[in-house]
């Protein structure tokens, strides 16, 4: 008959020792080595040399320091725009030969003076009238500068007493017109030229 024996009985439990003691002191030690140990290996692997080995030529190169710009002059005012402007006065006459072949002359002037910011380009007109007949009539175009005048003058041959009858024409409308001369001028700017002042 088989029988079974039954497996031996624990062994009793040792006495409760002494309670165990943390050391904390070393713990903190241990710890900061470990975190500086992790530093330099991250370092390591990072590929970042010692201070005297230069980096790779793929690492990215150091930033300029800032440096503030000069500050920026005040915008100048636009320029002028271009106002041309003026005012011209005038007078006209005839001259008689004093010999029956010489030759008469319409005669007149105009005074021109630029009252504008910029050199003007001016069409002059000048007429003397012709009783039942259009009006004689001489043109002109002169340059004047900025802030100058200028004196635009006409001489217009009249022909003599003999193959003329212009001066009679011209006495017989101021006789028809309370003696009026007559005389007609005008000035008209047709462009501009230099600088605006």
């Amino acid at each position: 008959m088989t029988t079974y024996t039954a497996p031996p009985a624990p062994p009793a439990p040792a006495p409760p020792g002494p309670p165990k003691r943390h050391h904390w002191g070393r713990i903190i030690v241990i710890g900061a080595a470990a975190f500086v140990l992790g530093a330099a290996v991250i370092g390591i692997a990072g590929g970042e040399g010692s201070p005297s080995t230069p980096k790779s030529s793929t690492s990215q190169p150091a930033a300029s320091p800032v440096t503030s710009l000069p500050p920026s002059a005040p915008a100048a005012a636009p320029a002028p725009a271009p106002s041309p402007d003026g005012n011209y006065t005038g007078s006209g006459d005839y001259t008689l030969s004093p010999t029956v072949y010489g030759n008469n002359y319409l005669v007149g002037e105009v005074d021109l003076t630029n009252t504008g910011n910029i050199g003007t380009v001016i069409r002059v007109k000048f007429t003397w009238p012709q009783e039942g007949y259009p009006p004689i009539k001489a043109v002109k175009t002169v340059r004047v500068p900025y802030g100058a005048s200028k004196t635009v003058r006409f001489h217009v041959s009249a022909g003599n007493v003999s193959n003329s009858n212009v001066i009679d024409l011209l006495q017989s409308w101021q006789e028809g017109h309370n003696f009026k001369d007559g005389f007609t001028y005008k000035a008209t700017i047709i462009d501009t030229f230099g600088a605006v002042h």
